[in-house]
């Protein structure tokens, strides 16, 4: 389950590909890759042509080991809607399950760094202000 201070459309999707994890992993990392275009359009202002484009364009909003883990959620959501295929084999490349797992872990990374640290952090401060309020001091801003 998504944590509760993600986005309402954001964390359905994320929910049903928890969901449908077990019984298609290719569709739970088409959802994350979905979840993943939600979030760097709307929450931190990516720019470019194509996925690749925009999460480069966050490289320094967020965390190099969240910065990774969007080019791999990428990837492997690329898989799970575009037709791939084994250089050598000729097979048609799928996405296994805990690939798909992992494009959910690395939402997890960017929805903590995103929405639940600042959540966190911003309750903290609100009981602390609450006591500086109350003993007559200067609140943090």
């Amino acid at each position: 389950m998504a944590p509760p201070v993600v986005p309402e459309a954001i964390a359905r999707d994320y929910n049903e590909g928890a969901f449908v994890l077990d019984r298609s992993p290719r569709a739970s990392a088409a959802l994350a890759r979905r979840c993943l275009e939600q979030v760097l359009e709307g929450y931190l202002s990516a720019t470019g042509s194509d996925l690749k484009k925009q999460i480069d364009s966050v490289k320094e909003k967020v965390p190099e080991n969240v910065y990774r883990g969007l080019h791999g959620l990428r990837t492997i959501g690329n898989f799970s809607v575009h037709l791939n295929k084994d250089t050598n084999t000729g097979q048609i490349v799928d996405v296994e399950p805990e690939e798909a797992e992992w494009t959910l872990e690395v939402l997890d990374l960017l929805f903590d760094f995103l929405f639940v640290a600042p959540a966190r952090a911003q309750e903290r401060i609100d009981g602390v202000n609450s006591k500086l309020k109350a003993s007559g001091k200067p609140l943090i801003e």
